[in-house]
């Protein structure tokens, strides 16, 4: 799936609209990379242009960056219809955000991370249905990935139906 990385403050509507006419599947944000904050104006027009055409947003929310996770839920509540992806198992914000997930079903979390504790605590505490498999986990082939990462998922108890699920079942 190809994702169409902008940065917000670089005519980020027009390429992302380009991009997505071009085929990309959805937008990529990367605030550490592009140091720039989610509640900054071009973020809410993305947000807005990945809703109107069902296209997720993909968030990177790993390790080394501010706590992003409030401002996530804030343009999940006014942007229904968008769905919101924090990558690298939400670490930035797992601690806190997983309360909170059930009341907004458009925010998911990626498996992409490489520490087998944060993993664990993401299948324990957020429900499969909020969790996606994702194939770009750092450091390592999707295959290894899908190994390491679902036998996290067995580690944390969840059972054959959920790990279908979160594989993308």
């Amino acid at each position: 799936v190809a994702f169409c990385r902008v940065d917000p403050r670089d005519g980020a509507l027009a390429e992302a609209s380009r991009c997505l006419d071009a085929g990309a599947r959805g937008i990529k944000l990367h605030p550490r990379a592009e140091q720039f904050a989610l509640h900054e104006g071009a973020v809410e027009q993305l947000v807005a242009l990945a809703a109107e055409r069902r296209v997720p947003v993909l968030i990177h929310a790993g390790r080394g960056i501010p706590a992003l996770g409030a401002d996530t839920l804030e343009l999940a509540e006014r942007h229904p219809g968008a769905h919101l992806i924090l990558a690298h198992g939400a670490v930035s914000d797992l601690a806190w955000i997983w309360r909170l997930l059930p009341d907004h079903p458009n925010v998911l979390i990626d498996t992409s991370w490489w520490n087998p504790a944060d993993l664990i605590a993401l299948f324990c505490l957020v429900a499969p249905s909020q969790i996606v498999w994702a194939s770009d986990s750092p450091y390592g082939a999707p295959v290894n990935s899908a190994a390491f990462q679902l036998r996290c998922a067995l580690a944390a108890g969840l059972g054959p139906e959920a790990i279908s699920a979160v594989a993308g079942g």
